[in-house]
């Protein structure tokens, strides 16, 4: 603007907020500073004077993490002289530093923020160099009521209210000023408006190597994709689901990574979704990625006042800002323990910001997932691989191409693919301890009927960093957790570590739930009247197995869940079990009367005899 140029009066209300942010508010923060100061350590670490020991102190004050982040503010400020300080330092040396801002009174806080977003919104954000009437007024009147709270004198602010125009050497000055502090603002409220950046953070890879599953991503992928279609403007969850040691979690890997590659202006990024404090960790890593303003993230991580769930919330809003931006997405929520839990941790379908995006969900807790409708999906894993994928697991871990004796292994283990991993790297180092012995997959398999599994178990578990726990370990967990938090499963299991490992007609566990109930002296009237209900909720289980022949449902269970069955049942007392196989009995006989038949085969014995043989056994 020419000298000699004739100012409205908001651009001169603007020169104005100008002069009082880069002048009186700074010399009014250096005489806090100073009040605060010397009020805490005049006694111990001395007067602050203006002197280099002054600010050296200050910085000796601050932790290792604070030091580290506000480096470039500490450069000045360990000078110790205040004149060199701008609102910057000065706001961070009261309101956020370790030696005075955690112990601010919570009156000098309030007023003090007051002024920080008056220099921030009312001044460096500006949208253009001038000011309306109005908003000049309501500004100054708070200005000039904290600086009354804060004990500052107010007569120059007042002053330059009535100002009626600025030389023009002083105005290049002050705006001068403004470019040099709104540069330092956008630097400390990080990039908000920045171009958006690809990134894709899988799940943690294990320590051998893993099938690539190909039949099964493409299936996941195409059920992402007709998702996608059928909600383009609104978020769309896949739940996939499955027994421990399925290979959720690799999987979905698998599908997040060809998703990524296949997209443009797109992220993949994984949520540990195990508690609550792994959660927040995602976060805040998933808000980094996105270049959010590093003092928010950082400022809510620290906030000793604030709960867990309170900062998932903060940051999860932080991130929904940025996350806009991008033209699709894809979250990996993954290991989620309890989905009602983490439910409300999960982006909003309500929320216009996650519009674009997806959610890929794994988790056991079968019982908790919706139902399927338009803009939800559930796949189950429980299963285990396909064959050919697990063979070539085998082989590809164990370094054996015995491909016909590693279909038997895959059998006998179910598809599983931590188990079948655990399996090749005990076959592998077992073959590396005897080179000259002719060692290999058969002996695995005298050792599994030997019921020696869990040992062979250990040699991955205690190598695999990113699933630590063998699969009979976490087997063992999720049954018992079954067995004492639900009563259906409770029964269930009993009835089919009866049978086992014969697959049972549906109704007849139903059966044998309905008769343990009406034997039990703590039966709650009415929950266990309905069969259908019953079922529902043995469909519902991750660690059961359901298939239909002919028209009927069956439930079998994986050998590794028959195994650690048989183990818990086998801690009963002798009545306890002596009663479950007598109830088994009147179940089996019941499905038999119920069918008015005498066919065996219903229930998948293949004669008369295989069924009398199954009761004798019992």
């Amino acid at each position: 603007m020419a000298t000699g140029s004739e100012y409205t009066e908001e651009q001169l209300n603007f020169f104005r907020v100008c002069f009082i942010t880069t002048n009186e508010l700074t010399d009014g923060l250096r005489t806090i500073f100073k009040q605060e100061w010397d009020n805490r350590y005049t006694t111990t670490l001395g007067e602050w004077k203006d002197e280099p020991q002054n600010g050296q102190e200050l910085k000796n004050s601050e932790s290792p993490r604070n030091q580290a982040r506000n480096q470039e503010l500490l450069a000045t400020m360990i000078n110790g002289n205040r004149a060199e300080w701008d609102c910057t330092m000065l706001f961070y040396a009261i309101l956020y530093s370790d030696c005075i801002g955690r112990g601010l009174n919570a009156v000098v806080r309030s007023n003090l923020d007051d002024l920080r977003k008056f220099r921030n919104e009312v001044f460096a954000h500006a949208p253009q160099g001038q000011i309306s009437q109005p908003k000049f007024q309501s500004a100054i009147a708070k200005v000039q009521g904290a600086f009354q709270a804060l004990g500052l004198s107010t007569v120059k602010i007042q002053e330059i209210r009535n100002q009626a125009n600025f030389p023009t050497s002083h105005l290049k000055k002050v705006l001068k000023e403004v470019d040099r502090l709104k540069q330092q603002v956008k630097v400390l409220e990080g990039q908000l408006h920045s171009e958006t950046t690809p990134f894709c953070i899988l799940p943690p890879k294990p320590s051998h190597d893993i099938a690539a599953r190909t039949d099964e991503v493409a299936k996941v992928t195409q059920a992402l994709k007709q998702l996608k279609e059928t909600n383009e403007s609104r978020l769309s969850y896949l739940y996939m689901s499955g027994n421990p040691g399925s290979g959720k979690s690799q999987l979905a890997g698998l599908v997040a990574e060809q998703i990524f590659k296949q997209s443009t202006d797109t992220f993949v990024m994984t949520l540990n979704a195990a508690n609550l404090d792994r959660l927040l960790d995602s976060y805040v890593s998933f808000a980094r990625h996105l270049k959010c303003p590093e003092y928010a993230v950082t400022n809510t991580l620290n906030d000793k006042d604030l709960k867990t769930e309170e900062k998932i919330a903060y940051i999860k809003s932080l991130a929904g800002t940025k996350v806009e931006l991008y033209a699709s997405w894809l979250l990996l929520v993954d290991n989620v323990v309890s989905i009602p839990e983490m439910h409300v941790h999960f982006p909003d379908t309500g929320n216009s910001h996650w519009n674009k995006g997806q959610l890929l969900i794994t988790s056991q807790d079968t019982t908790s997932i919706p139902p399927d409708n338009s803009f939800i999906k559930q796949m189950s894993v429980s299963k285990g691989m396909a064959l050919s994928d697990a063979t070539s697991l085998l082989a590809t871990i164990s370094g054996i191409a015995d491909d016909e004796t590693a279909k038997k292994v895959a059998h006998a283990l179910d598809y599983q693919p931590l188990a079948l991993a655990s399996a090749a790297s005990f076959v592998k180092q077992l073959c590396n301890s005897k080179p000259s012995s002719n060692l290999g997959w058969r002996d695995f398999l005298e050792k599994l009927d030997e019921g020696q599994l869990k040992n062979t178990e250990t040699f991955l578990s205690n190598t695999n960093a990113s699933y630590p726990y063998s699969m009979t370990t976490t087997i063992a967990l999720a049954v018992e957790k079954s067995m004492s938090s639900d009563k259906v499963l409770k029964h269930a299991f009993n009835v089919i570590s009866v049978f086992a490992p014969q697959p049972l007609n549906l109704d007849i566990v139903t059966n044998y739930i309905q008769k343990a109930e009406e034997n039990s002296d703590k039966n709650t009237e009415g929950e266990f009247n309905d069969k259908d209900v019953i079922g529902l909720r043995i469909r519902k289980s991750s660690l059961l197995l359901l298939e239909e022949d002919n028209g009927e449902i069956y439930v079998r269970i994986h050998q590794v869940v028959r195994d650690v069955i048989h183990r818990l049942i086998k801690q009963h007392w002798e009545s306890q079990r002596f009663e479950v196989v007598h109830v088994s009995i009147l179940s089996l006989n019941q499905f038999m009367v119920d069918r008015k038949t005498d066919d065996y085969t219903a229930n998948g014995f293949s004669t008369k005899d295989d069924y009398q043989g199954t009761l004798s056994r019992l």
